[in-house]
């Protein structure tokens, strides 16, 4: 299953530091966890964004 445009869109925005974070928790929650690879990545996503509240705002800001 693919991921929808929404959350694309969101792990676009993340800088290279946190999207590099998101690989590596995801890939950890699917190979050591043994989750399917969309819920890895929802709750890898999340676990990044409760880490960095303003993870999604800071590319929008230092694009304008």
């Amino acid at each position: 299953m693919s991921q929808p445009d929404w959350i694309i869109e969101m792990l676009d925005r993340l800088e290279p530091d946190l999207r590099e974070d998101f690989e590596e928790r995801a890939a950890i929650m699917h190979i050591d966890g043994k989750m399917e690879r969309d819920h890895a990545e929802c709750l890898a996503l999340l676990c990044v964004l409760r880490n960095h509240p303003d993870a999604l705002m800071r590319k929008i800001t230092s694009t304008e």
